[in-house]
């Protein structure tokens, strides 16, 4: 996304690992190895790169990427800069000090938290880190949504997506949806709800014994990683995201804009895109179980309320989270806090 946006006003190099991330770049992008820190391979074309199309700033965004991204820059005397999207506790420690201070010139947040948790490193300095929100690129999100037909498979949908990892906590999810579909049992008929889990990691196999468990496997549809799935995410009417850590979350912005309505624990960036009960629900994680049932079942039951908080969960992302926006501050931070170091 980084590359994406500052493409349109300067000219931009990708390099990448994953084919899924390089075919979506219309710009200059060799595909690399990246194995691991030492990875020679890796290094050596990359300083190739920077020397062939004379780079002045190389930004990191995957903390295997810190170190590469950082020796290669202080090896051709360019600058280096990191993406941070999600809350870390660096401590102070001497290699920490070495990756998050002396390899890089700025560090890039998507959320005010972020920053405040890099700040209680004694060794960081605050005009060294940026806070921008991440911007969504709307025209072409609506242009992936109809790419191919899906159609909407149950009445009421909530929709979860990423990777099914520990820290997404899609078990919450799994749970509450459980509880929404038994307490409304004699009410709606169970095949008109389902939920939708878009994504693949090391806990599918237990979320998929968990949901037979609960006796709800007929309304959940595990998709696995979907390299377009915003025909899939158009349909959700609600998207919950119960993330125990969190930056700002892009699939959670692309949900909204695309009509869902966020309900979400609140989590860094998620309290700055999510207004309580305005455009969604952002509840603490020591509440969220109990009230993501009740939230659905009311959503379900009024569906002008489900309309109006729907239009307003699009509003903010179109007004607050412009890939314009994002672009813009990128560079001034770049050109006032980097480059100006020379």
């Amino acid at each position: 996304m980084a590359a994406g946006v500052l493409s349109s006003h300067h000219e931009v190099v990708l390099a990448y690992r994953s084919e899924a991330v390089g075919s979506n770049f219309p710009g200059i992008r060799y595909q690399l190895p990246f194995l691991n820190e030492a990875d020679l391979v890796t290094y050596t074309r990359l300083i190739d790169i920077v020397r062939r199309h004379s780079i002045d700033v190389i930004i990191s965004t995957k903390p295997k990427e810190y170190v590469i991204g950082g020796l290669v820059a202080r090896m051709t005397g360019v600058h280096h800069v990191i993406r941070l999207g999600i809350e870390r506790q660096l401590g102070d420690s001497r290699l920490k000090k070495w990756i998050y201070h002396t390899l890089n010139d700025g560090i890039l947040v998507n959320a005010p938290e972020v920053k405040d948790g890099l700040l209680k490193s004694s060794f960081m300095r605050e005009e060294k880190i940026a806070v921008i929100f991440n911007g969504i690129n709307i025209p072409a999100l609506k242009q992936k949504q109809t790419a191919y037909g899906v159609k909407k498979p149950f009445q009421f949908l909530v929709g979860a997506m990423g990777e099914m990892s520990k820290r997404k906590n899609f078990e919450t999810a799994i749970q509450g949806f459980a509880q929404f579909v038994h307490n409304t049992e004699d009410t709606i008929e169970p095949q008109t709800c389902g939920l939708l889990l878009i994504g693949e990691g090391e806990r599918r196999p237990f979320l998929e014994s968990m949901c037979r468990s609960l006796n709800i496997e007929k309304q959940v549809i595990f998709t696995g990683f979907l390299e377009n799935p915003y025909p899939y995410l158009q349909h959700c009417d609600v998207f919950v995201s119960p993330s125990y850590n969190e930056g700002l979350s892009n699939a959670l912005l692309e949900a909204m804009v695309l009509g869902a309505v966020p309900v979400v624990t609140d989590v860094a960036g998620a309290r700055h895109a999510v207004e309580h009960t305005v455009n969604g629900y952002c509840f603490p994680m020591e509440d969220f179980n109990v009230n993501f049932s009740s939230v659905l079942a009311d959503l379900m039951h009024h569906p002008d309320k489900l309309r109006l908080m729907a239009e307003k969960s699009q509003s903010t992302i179109v007004n607050k989270f412009n890939l314009n926006r994002m672009g813009d501050q990128m560079i001034h931070f770049l050109q006032s806090q980097v480059l100006v170091a020379d």
